[in-house]
Order: C-alpha cells, then structure tokens, then sequence
C-alpha cells in the first residue's frame, strides 16, 4: 500500500511541477542578494571588487567592458554586508547601477542619473582630524539618500559627483575616528559646493555627531581651521577671499592681511617692516630674488588667479625658514582640481591719469605686447667680455660702425600718442585623468596682461637745508613733462599630481612669470651741480623679468609617521637692454626755459645737448639668480599622558649663484652740434663725426655671488596639560654669503681690491610657542623666538649707481652683518560662529645691529646712500581684528559681511655709531638720535563691506586701506632731513553678477580715493618740502568670465 501511494504522489508533484509559473529573475537572484560579504580591497581594480562579491554572494555578472570604467581603482572594507548593499558601495560615483536579468545581475547605466545630470551638482571637500587639522586619508564619505559614496586621497580630498540639486545629508566614517554626519548640505545645480569635515577621534563617550552644514563651515573651514590649529600666530586668506576682491595678483592680495602692507603694488611689510624682515615661499620653497638690492620677489608678477591660500606667519617655529621676522609669507598654488574645470576670462581697464589720453610710451618693436621683446638688445657687433669699446683695438671705423649699429637698437626719444585701455586674458584648465588605470590630477592656467601707468603732476626733488638760516638749498627741482610706462605680463602654471594609494602622493609643479616694464620720464627743472641750469632729461627704460620654479614633492603615510620631501629649482632673470638718458640744458645756461617737446622727436631751441654723465649714457643690466633647494621633513605621532602629540625633525638646504653684469656706454657730441634735434642728432652720417661713443664701464660694475644656507632642527608638538599645547624646539642654520666684483673685461691690471663682501654664521634659532584653549572656540597664544635678517647681495656689493641726473649715487657696503631678533607675542583670539573671527593680540621684537639704507653728504651737493647696522632696535605693537556676518544684529543682514583690521606699531633705533666704508676706509659717526625703523608706519587701517544675494548671484564688496606716515629713506645728515611717505586713505569697489549658461561679470574700481602719492622732508624751521609725488590715478577694470 505505501508503494501505491508514493507511486501515485510522484507523478502528481511533477505535473505540479511543471504546471507552475517560472520563478522570477528576483526571485532567483534576491536569496543571493542578500547573502553577506565579507572581503578587503586596497586600490583594486573595480572589475575584481564586483566579481569577488559575485563570487561569495553566488550570482554572475553581465556587463559591457567598453563603458564600465573596470581598471578604476577602489579601497573598500566590507564585513558581513549584504551582496546589494557591497554593489552599490563598490558602484558608487561610477554612474552606473544594477539590476536582474535572467538569473544574472546586469550593470548598466543609470538612466535616472543621466535624466539628472542637469539637475545635479557635486560636492567638492577634505576630512581632516579635528585636533590636528592634518588631512585623513581613506574615509568614506556619502550622500544620504542616495548610492553615492567615494574615499578621501592621501591628502584628505574628495569629490561627490552628480549630487541630485537640493539639501543633502553628507556621512563621513573612518576606522578610528567618530562618524560625523554634515545635515543640510546646499546642492546647486550645475556648481561645486566646498565643504570640510573634521573628525574628533573615537572614544567610549563618542560614537557619532550630527551637525548642520552652517555649524560645520563656521567650525572646520579650511581658512578658519588652519588659523585657529596653527602653532603659531598666522593669518590666512582664502581663493574664496581673492575672488571676492579686486585684487589681480599676489602683492594686492596681501593688503587685506592684518598688519601688511604693500608698497609700491609689489613689495609686502609685515608689521611694518620692511621686506628685509620678510620672506616668501611658494609652495614650500624659497624664491630668488628678481630686483638687485631687496630681498622680496616682486609680488605683482605672481597672479591671483594662480594662488589656492595665502597664508602669513608672524609667529616661529623651527620647521619654518628662520630669515624673517615681520612674517612668513607662504603662497600656495591651486591644487589640482579631482573634477575637470575650465575658465576663460577677459578684462579691460580704465586709468584716469592716462587711459585715452596723449602721453609717452616706449615703443620698442611689434613683439612689445608677448613681454618677450629682443629688438632692444645689445648689438652683435659690439665687442664682448674681453675688450673695452672705445678703449683700444678698433679702428676708428669699426668704432663708428658699433656705435651706428648700437644707437640704432632703441630710440633716444619716446613716442607721444594716445594711451591705450587696459587688457588681459586668463585660462585655466583641470582635470582627473587616468592614465594606466593610475588617477592623475593635472591643472594649467596661463595669464596675460597689457596695462599702462601715467603719473599726472609729477615732481622729484633734492634739497639741503640749514646752510642758510631759514634757505632751503635746491639740488634739483624737477617736475615731469612727461611720465609713462607699460607692463605687460604672462604668465603659466602646470601642476600635475599623482596619487599611489590612499598613503602616497606625487606631484610635480611648475610655474613661469614673464614681466616687461617699460617707463618714460622726462624730468625738467632746475638743478644747481657744477653749475646752475634749467635742465630737461629724457629717460627710457625697459626691465625684463623672468622668473621660472619647478618643484617636484612628496608626501607618504607611513603608517603614523608621515615623511614629506620637496626639491625645488628657481631661477630669476632680471635683463635691462638699453635703457639710456639724456641730459639737455636751456641754451645760453639760463635758469628758465620754454619746455622741453619731444613730439615726433623734436627738440625746442631753448635747450642744447650737455656731454655731462648720465647724459647720453646708455645702460645694460644683466643679472641672474639660481637657486637650488630642498628639504626633508619626518612627523612621528604619539601618545603622551593620553594626547596626541608629534616630534617633527627635518632639513633644509638652500644654494644659491647670482652673476650681475652691467655695461654702460657713453655717447659724445661736439659743440657744434649741440643744438641738433634728437631725431637727428644720431642719425647715420652723425655717429663717428660728431658724435662719438665710448667704454663707460667701471671695473667693479659687474660681480658673483654665491650663498648658501645649511639647516636642520627638531620641536616638539605636545599637550602637556589639558587644553595647553606647547611647541618647542630648534633650527640651526649655518649660512655663509660671498660676492665678488669681476672685472669683465679681463684686464689683469685692473685693481679690484677692497670690492669683496663676505658674511658667514651658524646660529641657533630656538622657538617656544604655547596655546590654551580656553573653549573650542577661543584661544590664547604666546610665542617667543630668536629669528635673523641677512644683507643681501647687492648691500654688500661695491657696485656704484646714479639713476638719474643730480640723483643719490648709491654703493653696497661690504661690511654688513647680519641682525639677530628676538620675537615675542602674546594674542588672544575667538571664533564665535560661521565664519566670524575676533582677535587682539601685542608683540614685542629687539632688533640686534639691524640694517638700515641710510643718506650722508660726502660735500656739497654730494649725496650718497648705503646700508649700515646701527646698534639696536626696538619695536612693538597692538594688533585688532574683525571678521563677521551681520545676522547677529539684525536678521536681514545674514548677507553681509563686515571685516576690519586695526594695527598700531612703533619702533625706536638707536644709531650713535655707525661704519660707513663707501669708500672702505671711512668710519662715521652720527649724532645720537631715535627715530623710526625703515619702512614702518604707525599704524595701518583695513576695513571691507561685503554682500552677497543668496539666489540673484550678486556679490559687492567695498575695501578701504589706510596707513600712517612712513619713513621711507633716513637720512645722517641735518641739512638733508629723513624722507617720509604721508599717509593715504585707499577705497576699492566690486561688483560681482552671475548671468547664466557660465557666464559671470567683474566691476572694480580701485584707488578711488588715496590715488595721489606724496613723500616729504620736515626741516627743523618748519619748513616741509614735497621730495616726489605724484597722481597715480582712479583705475576701473571690466571681465567677462565662462565657466561652462
């Protein structure tokens, strides 16, 4: 019987069977989708990933090989996660999805993200560790709601591609470290929105935190962040910062920082002080110096478009180059986008003391606007380095033939005409690419600028007084006629960077400026030398600057330790091809005169050719610098007394040649042809009758020089006590400078003793720098320091300059020293919410033997300037700073924003005795007196006014500087008082508006008030004398920016 009946229940379970419907592909697949994964990856290929969670959940894969991204490498740890969950992590930011099809899981496409794209954003940011600020590489970071997930780099950074539009919830996790998630993260359509998370370290209070993405920006913006973690006493401003402002290059960027200011567009003072107490880096690196007798790169050649973050140390610490004391200006350029970004924009500009207007230019060739014009080079047919021209060994035609080659090179006359409007173009370009399935970031900008300067109501003047009670002696008495210049700038950076993993990172960086200078100035006036006159001296000139950096670093996790490396080589060019005067005195020896008129080249009668030095001299500067340098730095994290702490060790090394060179050439008229016009006067059939040419060289005009600079040091990094940190530790550095006249036209009898300047010093350079964290949003720091100055090449070099006629002839001093500082500062400093920032802080510096430019008579009408150390200098300020948005007084003003800045400094030097050697035997001394150091005002003044439309896209902000009188050049003397700049109030105005489809507008006006430019001499009856000034004019500037 039970046979019957189990033969009778088979045949009905297999009709059953195959009468019933086919399970579904979800049917079939869903067990296996929800079997869990269990499985490690480090920078494997994204084809391996989903096939090993194919293979332990136990369903096969289809997909199209040509459009999976299949190399693309993924770091992902899953444990115990289901198999749909692990697909959708491993899928994440790849544009693809999943789905069932015949027992199979097909990746394909996502059509909904497709659908999206127009309506989706993405979100560009870095995770960092909230007690260090140090970046946390292989985090995994999310979009709520959605499969988009990615993993920091090595340096942090992330980006969420094709984030649907909206409020989006951000999650970020890392082993070790609590989970944070960012609520109410703004998505904009098309746009990047930035945003930074700091992760505080897992403990057994602290599983996760919730913050909004407004309390996340106030707390751990990049900006902000760095500041308030720094060891030291810094200030930083952001590219968000530099594109709300006006500011076109590097040196304006720098005026919004407390307590700086820039003189002369280009040169930054710390804290007053001048360059000489400065130093700038880029991107780590020391730069050589482009100008002869400064320490400062010309800040104007670097352009703002190219700069990530400017960040200004006025505090020490021994990892840090130890040659400054006012501050450590570090530029950093534009990292390397992980998205591609692409920006086209241009400019025009309106000057008001020249734009459209007749004035004088220098018109050299066609190839003037590249900023790479040869057309005023030397002649090939001029003798070289061996032989004197004019000298000896030519025949009186070969002289007249180089010198009819020679005059033919650059006009004696500049060209009058209508003065163009101002133009630039900037493009910048990045992009991730993959290259053997390896992700490499690369970014490119070029920059190219043609602006043109006038000076309306110039004056330069050098005056004695004191020799007659109550009489002021006129030297020179000029006033300008006519005043030009034109600079045209290019501008390039490629950076390239190559992750290896989540621990390693490699890039390479290069940076190229290109800066041509032209200026015309035709001074006219009186002057009283060898004899009374009225005098006119029609000046050109063209400087040629070129400054290249190519820097290749490295960082790599060692697990904790972190080693970082960099090697850098610099180069700086600074040529000078031709620039010539002419000295022209009022015929018949008058002190009056009708003018002078240089239209087409004319010459009025009233004035005739003097065959006087600088008239008729024609002047070649050649220098330049090499710099090879490098540096070493290993940071060991630890455990101390339950905090984090860190031992930083490391190396520098800085060498650095710079070879001068300058050729001088004197061009003769005979009296009779005295009253010629220019334009003809060195015609063809003139040169080698009545004009002849010769040698004006000086033996020691040209020298060598090498530095270098040998460092190594360790500090410490440590919280001892509960919320105090403590940094401490040492630099050495042994640096030893030498410079050289060489005689270049190898004359062996030439005598150049005396001419060489030598420095050599090891010095220790000890820092202790405490910060107590009162609340996480407010701190007190104390910083104390010892830090140097060293003279430069061109103080301690005997080179001989007169830059124009009955100007101050200037000379190195080869016995300078170099000048110890001790540093002290005390800040305090709050960070109340969002991006609001409160501070006031006061410091202290002991300046020992510091260098000075310093003006003494060496007779009658005879001034002379060179650098000298007096004996001591102290210096001391207080220091105030606002930053914030007005919601707080009134809910309508969430849109603006309010910054202000206040520093109020004075210095006292003590020069009772100095040595003046301009002749190498002559020992001065000076009456006893206390004045201010070179270059330091008072007190300086930045106040900005910002407001941004949440939805219309309009930003306008307004930017007001002002700073006290300045002593610009001190003088030994009591008939020749000290020069002094008088303060000036500066106003700057933008207007920001987006348009649509990209596109975005830039309005500024810059120096709408301020734009007149006085510098004085105060004699002790009262009387004040205007030395030089000027009218540099209001400047509006219009671009037009595509960002598709």
């Amino acid at each position: 019987m039970k046979f019957r009946v189990a033969t009778w229940i088979a045949p009905v379970l297999a009709v059953a069977i195959l009468m019933a419907p086919p399970a579904s592909a979800e049917q079939r697949a869903a067990p296996a989708l929800r079997r869990p994964v269990t499985a490690s990856f480090r920078d494997a290929p994204l084809i391996d990933v989903l096939r090993a969670i194919a293979e332990q959940a136990g369903f096969r894969l289809s997909y199209n090989s040509g459009a999976l991204p299949a190399q693309r490498p993924l770091t992902l740890v899953l444990r115990g996660v289901p198999a749909d969950d692990a697909l959708r992590r491993a899928l994440a930011g790849t544009g693809f999805t999943w789905r069932e099809a015949g027992g199979q899981i097909a990746l394909v496409p996502a059509p909904a993200e497709r659908a999206a794209r127009q309506e989706a954003g993405r979100i560009d940011g870095r995770v960092v560790s909230a007690a260090s600020g140090e970046p946390v590489p292989g985090a995994a970071v999310s979009v709520a709601g959605t499969a988009l997930s990615v993993q920091t780099g090595p340096d942090g950074r992330f980006t969420l591609p094709r984030v649907p539009a909206g409020r989006r919830d951000v999650r970020v996790e890392r082993l070790g470290y609590a989970a944070k998630s960012v609520t109410g993260v703004q998505v904009n359509a098309g746009r990047s929105t930035e945003l930074e998370v700091a992760l505080d370290a897992r403990s057994l209070m602290l599983e996760g935190v919730t913050v909004t993405a407004e309390q996340e920006r106030g707390s751990t913006g990049a900006l902000l962040r760095e500041r308030r973690q720094a060891a030291t006493v810094t200030d930083v401003v952001g590219r968000r910062q530099i594109e709300a402002s006006p500011d076109a290059d590097a040196g304006a960027v720098l005026r919004r920082v407390p307590a700086a200011e820039v003189r002369e567009g280009k040169y930054v003072y710390i804290r007053g002080l001048g360059d000489r107490y400065g130093n700038v880096t880029l991107n780590g690196a020391s730069l050589p110096s482009l100008t002869p007798d400064r320490k400062s790169v010309p800040l104007d050649m670097i352009p703002s478009n190219l700069l990530e973050s400017v960040v200004t140390s006025k505090g020490y610490t021994p990892d840090l180059p130890g040659d400054y004391a006012g501050g450590l200006v570090q530029l950093r350029t534009r990292d390397v986008p992980p998205q591609r970004i692409l920006r086209l924009t241009t400019a025009m500009g309106y000057n008001s003391a020249g734009s459209l207007r007749q004035g004088w230019l220098f018109d050299g060739c066609d190839a003037d606007w590249t900023a790479f014009a040869t057309c005023t080079d030397l002649p090939e047919s001029l003798p070289g380095d061996t032989v004197a021209f004019g000298t000896g060994g030519q025949t009186a035609e070969e002289r007249a033939r180089i010198a009819r080659a020679y005059s033919g090179v650059l006009p004696w006359t500049p060209t009058r005409r209508e003065i163009p409007l101002n133009r630039g173009v900037e493009l910048t370009y990045g992009d991730e690419l993959r290259i053997l399935g390896t992700p490499v970031g690369v970014i490119s900008s070029l920059d190219w600028s043609d602006s043109y300067a006038a000076r309306d109501g110039y004056v330069s003047r050098t005056v004695q007084g004191n020799i007659t009670p109550g009489v002021l002696q006129y030297i020179t008495d000029y006033s300008a006629s006519g005043y030009g210049g034109r600079d045209v700038s290019l501008g390039g950076l490629a950076k390239v960077s190559v992750p290896f993993g989540s621990a390693h990172r490699v890039s390479l960086s290069g940076i190229m400026n290109r800066l041509q200078e032209d200026r015309v100035e035709i001074l006219e006036g009186y002057a009283s030398l060898t004899s009374d006159g009225h005098f006119a001296t029609p000046q050109l000139a063209r400087v040629q600057s070129t400054l290249w950096n190519l820097q290749l670093d490295g960082e790599h996790r060692l697990g904790r330790p972190v080693l970082e490396w960099r090697a850098t080589r610099s180069r700086s060019e600074r040529y000078e091809p031709g620039s010539r005067a002419s000295l022209l005195r009022g015929a018949g020896g008058g002190t009056e005169a009708g003018g002078y008129d240089g239209i087409g080249g004319t010459l009025e009668s009233e004035y005739d050719w003097l065959n006087e030095p600088p008239g008729g001299r024609v002047l070649h500067g050649d220098m330049d610098e090499t710099a090879w340098s490098g540096g070493v730095d290993l940071t060991v994290p630890f455990r101390l007394r339950g905090a984090d702490a860190r031992i930083k060790l490391g190396g520098a090394l800085d060498l650095r040649e710079r070879d001068a060179l300058q050729r001088t050439l004197l061009f003769r008229v005979d009296d009779a042809a005295r009253g010629t016009p220019l334009d003809s006067l060195f015609s063809d059939g003139n040169i080698g009758t009545v004009v002849s040419t010769r040698e004006f060289t000086r033996s020691d005009d040209s020298s060598v020089g090498e530095s270098s600079v040998r460092a190594v040091y360790g500090m410490l990094d440590m919280e001892p006590l509960p919320r105090l940190r403590v940094v401490l530790g040492a630099r050495v550095e042994a640096a030893r400078q030498e410079v050289n006249a060489v005689n270049q036209f190898g004359d062996p009898a030439a005598d150049l003793e005396g001419t060489r300047g030598f420095n050599e010093s090891t010095d220790v350079l000890p820092a202790l720098n405490l910060t107590w964290r009162l609340t996480p949003r407010m701190n007190l720091r104390g910083g104390f320091s010892r830090t140097l100055a060293r003279p430069q090449f061109r103080e301690i070099a005997t080179f001989f300059y007169q830059d124009y006629f009955g100007g101050i002839a200037v000379q190195g001093n080869p016995g300078l020293r170099r000048t110890l500082i001790d540093n002290a500062d005390l800040r305090w400093e709050a960070f109340p919410a969002g991006d609001a920032v409160l501070s006031t802080g006061v410091f202290f510096k002991r300046f020992h033997g510091p260098i000075e430019p310093l003006v003494v008579a060496l007779g009658f009408k005879s001034l002379s300037q060179t650098w000298i150390n007096t004996r001591e200098a102290d210096t001391w300020g207080f220091e105030a700073e606002f930053r914030s948005a007005l919601g707080f007084v009134a809910a309508p003003l969430r849109a603006v924003t309010l910054s202000a800045n206040y520093a109020l400094l004075h210095t006292e030097v003590d020069s009772v005795a100095i040595r003046f050697p301009l002749d190498g035997t002559f020992i001065r001394r000076l009456t006893p007196e206390t004045r201010s150091i070179f270059g330091q005002t008072p007190y300086l003044l930045n106040v900005g006014l910002g407001y941004a439309h949440p939805r219309a896209g309009t930003r306008v902000t307004a930017l007001f500087n002002r700073s006290g009188k300045r002593l610009e050049l001190a003088s030994a003397e009591a008939e020749y008082p000290s020069v002094y700049e008088l303060p000036r109030s500066e106003l700057d105005l933008v207007l920001e508006q987006g348009l649509g489809r990209g596109l975005s507008f830039k309005l500024t006006g810059s120096r709408l008030l301020g734009n007149r430019v006085r510098f004085v001499q105060e004699f002790d009856d009262g009387q004040r004398v205007v030395s030089r000034g000027w009218d540099a004019g209001r400047t509006v500037n219009l671009s037009l920016s595509w960002d598709p």
